[in-house]
C-alpha cells in the first residue's frame, strides 16, 4: 500500500512539473527614449511651466512625456509628428468640482478614493477617471465637472 501511494505521489509530482508554464518575459510597454524635436516643441506649446520631461515611447510609436510640473504629475502623449493626443494629470479628490465630489460621495459612500486622473483629449470635454477601493474590491468610474457618473 505504501509503495502504491509513493508511486502515485511521484507520478503526480512528475505530471505537475511537466505541465508547469515557463515564465514569459514581457517587453515593457514603454521604452525610455529621446523625443524628436517636433514632439518636444509640441509639448512646450501644450504645457507651460518649469519641468524636465522624461520621454517614453509606446509600442504603437507614440511619445509620452512624464512631467512633474510644480508638484502636478502629468503625462502628455503625442504622435511622432508632434500632434497632441492626450494629457493625464494626477489630482487629489478635493481638486474635483463640487458637483463631481458630491456625486461620488453619494453614490460610492462605502468606498474610498484611491486615485483621481484628469483626462484631456482632443474633441471631447475633459473628464475624470476615479479608482475607488473597499477592502479587496476596486471599481473605476468616470465623472465630468457637472457630476455625471459612468461606470
Amino acid at each position: 500500500m505504501k509503495k502504491t501511494i509513493a508511486i502515485m505521489l511521484m507520478a503526480l509530482m512528475y505530471a505537475g512539473a511537466t505541465m508547469a508554464q515557463k515564465a514569459v518575459t514581457k517587453k515593457p510597454m514603454l521604452e525610455k527614449v529621446t523625443a524628436p524635436d517636433a514632439v518636444v516643441n509640441a509639448l512646450k506649446e501644450k504645457i507651460t511651466g518649469d519641468y524636465t520631461p522624461v520621454w517614453s515611447k509606446t509600442n504603437n510609436g507614440n511619445f509620452i512625456a512624464a512631467i512633474d510640473n510644480n508638484g502636478s504629475k502629468q503625462f502628455a502623449e503625442f504622435n511622432a509628428e508632434g500632434k497632441w493626443l492626450s494629457t493625464n494629470t494626477l489630482l487629489s479628490f478635493e481638486q474635483l468640482s463640487e458637483a463631481a465630489q458630491k456625486k461620488i460621495k453619494e453614490q460610492y459612500a462605502e468606498m474610498q478614493v484611491a486615485e483621481v486622473k484628469k483626462i484631456e483629449r482632443e474633441g471631447i470635454s475633459a473628464f475624470y477617471k476615479i479608482k475607488l477601493v473597499k477592502d479587496k474590491d476596486s471599481k473605476t468610474v468616470y465623472v465630468n465637472d457637472a457630476g455625471f457618473v459612468s461606470e
